[in-house]
């Protein structure tokens, strides 16, 4: 795709205005033949427009496909009919009045040769020159809340939102909107300040920018988009396979908490994101300027776990309403019914957090979680160290058994086993191995290792094998639970190791096979192995542990 630069764009924008190729009805407003812009973005720029017969009613234009950014025809004709289709029915969501999709053929000085409707591509001509593809969304115009500064930080825009109640009754709205959605089987994915904006002639505030939005129809997304800071955990994290509505409710509780803390990022010292918001043993502070109810409100939509977040916008809009009615204040929401939602994750008071539901499951406090994972984490560090303590044996049994000796680190074959060992990127393993060089070399030197002769005498080492098989998959169930990897990797790692199960059986078979027909006398220290025995064993401690931690196939968090 052609890169055009901002003043090229400008320009060419104003040549397809005179000619006629953008909205008949409209034009671009100007000062000093210059086009108005009122925002820049990483691949948009928005300028205004006015109605040739009113000049006074003001509209927005985005050019979309700045500098090589695009959005695919589908995904830009997707996104528009998405945002039509709800501003139609919610007035909580900013206004889509037209769309279009150019290719501009330039010739080499610039100029435009033609300018072709995407739509009626197909029928047009083959022409030579370059070739700009832009798109372009006519919408109403609103104000920013947010803005950056001439010394490029930033600032919030309507003082209006310093206050509480001021920031409840834009949750309530923007929440509104995006129940709709959600109803409409449409996530958002992108809510943040720079998305949502305050429309003066009807005082409240309206949701917009559904470029990336997506229609799920059974309610679940995959795909992996989100802003940093305001994405949800299991995206950015890769947590989880799929994802649903409560990452734009994680989205919408970033985007009060930062209302709320002075436009201060969790974790961070300003308008920009501290990785620390995204570890799962972060605790999510209390926003600056918030009430006790509305902390706690705002910690539940951010909570790392989306099972532990509200399951709908509806619970959300009712906590928020409770704490207006406790003020008094007026959240300029309209007559509105919502659905049922009683469901595990809506509690009437603070105090209810801790009681039984209706189905007599219970929801864990913060603390409690807390005590949870701090429980969980010790044990995955104990079964580290007991998993490094076995490993490192068996590396020192081995180099026994294989009969190294000093003089091969000065061969080069030496070190493929350490290089292999690298690849894992497998801490444990790759610690462990080292130590077990260190005492290898020190034993070399000293004989200090014949204590461990006993092993080798009563051909127990096999038994090292198989302790290593059962803590390594123990180990997996714990990086799952502690949501160090995702359930795809756990699935993954199992496989793994009921592979090396079956082939320890089938090397063991082999070898026997071997032996029996006298083609290969098996070396002492296979032999001590015991693979079929060692695989058969494995395989069963791995089916127990299966069992124990109740893991199922293809479940996803």
């Amino acid at each position: 795709m052609l890169n055009v630069d901002e003043i090229a764009m400008d320009a060419l924008l104003c040549k397809l205005d005179e000619e006629g190729h953008l909205f008949p009805k409209f034009q671009l407003n100007k000062d000093n033949n210059e086009p108005r812009i009122l925002g820049r973005g990483g691949y948009a720029t928005v300028y205004e427009m006015r109605d040739k017969i009113d000049p006074m009613k003001k509209y927005a234009l985005k050019v979309i496909g700045l500098e090589k950014h695009a959005v695919t025809l589908e995904g830009f004709w997707n996104s528009v009919r998405l945002q039509k289709k709800l501003c139609e029915n919610s007035p909580y969501i900013m206004k889509v009045f037209d769309a279009r999709a150019l290719v501009i053929v330039l010739d080499n000085d610039g100029n435009i040769r033609d300018v072709i409707d995407e739509l009626e591509g197909a029928s047009k001509p083959e022409l030579d020159g370059d070739r700009l593809h832009l798109q372009f969304i006519l919408m109403e115009k609103l104000d920013s809340i947010i803005a950056k500064d001439k010394y490029r930080n930033t600032v919030l825009l309507r003082d209006e939102l310093r206050s509480e109640t001021e920031i409840i009754k834009f949750a309530m709205q923007i929440g509104q909107s995006l129940m709709f959605a959600h109803a409409n089987h449409i996530l958002h994915r992108d809510i943040k300040l720079e998305n949502i904006f305050w429309d003066a002639k009807e005082e409240r505030y309206k949701l917009g920018d559904f470029d990336i939005a997506k229609y799920v129809e059974a309610g679940h997304a995959e795909t992996i988009v989100y802003t940093d800071g305001y994405g949800a955990p299991e995206i950015k994290m890769w947590l989880t396979k799929s994802y649903n509505e409560t990452t734009d409710i994680y989205s919408l509780g970033i985007t009060l908490y930062l209302l709320l803390n002075d436009l201060v990022f969790p974790g961070s010292t300003g308008y920009f994101v501290n990785l620390i918001q995204y570890n799962s043993e972060f605790v999510f502070p209390a926003p600056k300027n918030a009430s006790k109810n509305m902390t706690r409100i705002i910690r539940k939509m951010c909570s790392y776990r989306s099972d532990e977040r509200y399951s709908s916008l509806a619970e959300v809009l009712l906590d928020l309403g409770s704490i207006d009615e406790n003020n008094g204040a007026d959240n300029g929401i309209e007559s509105f019914e919502y659905p049922d939602v009683e469901t595990e994750t809506y509690r009437h008071s603070e105090e209810s957090l801790t009681a039984d539901d209706k189905n007599g499951v219970r929801t864990k406090t913060r603390a409690e979680v807390r005590l949870e994972r701090k429980k969980m984490n010790a044990a995955y560090r104990k079964g580290c160290f007991r998993y490094y303590i076995i490993l490192t044996l068996l590396f020192v049994l081995a180099m026994i058994g294989l009969q190294v000796e000093l003089p091969v680190i000065l061969e080069w074959g030496f070190w493929i086993v350490p290089a292999m060992i690298l690849l894992t990127r497998d801490a444990v393993i790759i610690i462990s191995y080292a130590t077990a060089i260190g005492i290898w070399l020190l034993s070399e030197m000293t004989n200090g290792l014949s204590f461990l002769s006993f092993i080798a005498d009563k051909n127990i080492g096999w038994i090292l094998i198989i302790l290593v098989i059962a803590e390594v998959s123990r180990l997996a169930f714990f990086k799952f639970e502690s949501q160090k990897i995702t359930k795809k990797r756990l699935d993954v790692e199992l496989s793994t190791y009921a592979w090396i199960c079956w082939l320890m059986i089938l090397t063991g078979i082999v070898c026997k096979i071997q032996q029996l027909r006298g083609v290969w006398n098996v070396p002492a220290v296979v032999e001590n192995i015991h693979f079929i025995r060692t695989g058969i064993l494995s395989y069963v401690i791995i089916f127990v542990i299966l069992v124990w931690c109740g893991y199922e196939e293809g479940e996803t968090e």
